[in-house]
């Protein structure tokens, strides 16, 4: 925080003293807002991995019913189309759980919610 007066010797005791407290209730106000976004920043990634998750969960499975095979095997072959096609793990996975339903896949339920 920056003070400007006309005057040398203007700002007393007093208002500096002010102005520190005030300083100091600002940053402390401001440390609070930067640790709630940065919660929220958290929060939105954590929601954005469990339905990331949870698609891939599904499209493991659906491999794994065509395939024939285990869950490694399945993850492995998720994991080469999405190397191949140079395209997101999770968009490959959508686009199987979509080919399969008929219908763009749904966010996974919560539960107690």
């Amino acid at each position: 925080m920056n003070l400007y007066a006309v005057a040398a010797g203007t700002f007393t005791e007093p208002h500096r003293e002010h102005a520190e407290a005030f300083a100091a209730r600002s940053a402390a106000a401001l440390t609070v807002s930067l640790r709630q976004v940065r919660q929220a920043q958290i929060q939105h990634q954590m929601a954005e991995a469990m339905v990331s998750s949870s698609l891939i969960d599904q499209a493991i499975g659906i491999l794994m019913a065509q395939q024939r095979c285990g869950a490694g095997a399945a993850f492995d072959l998720l994991r080469q189309a999405s190397q191949h096609r140079n395209r997101k793990l999770r968009v490959i996975a959508a686009e199987i759980v979509a080919q399969v339903s008929g219908q763009p896949p749904e966010p996974p339920h919560r539960f107690g919610m």
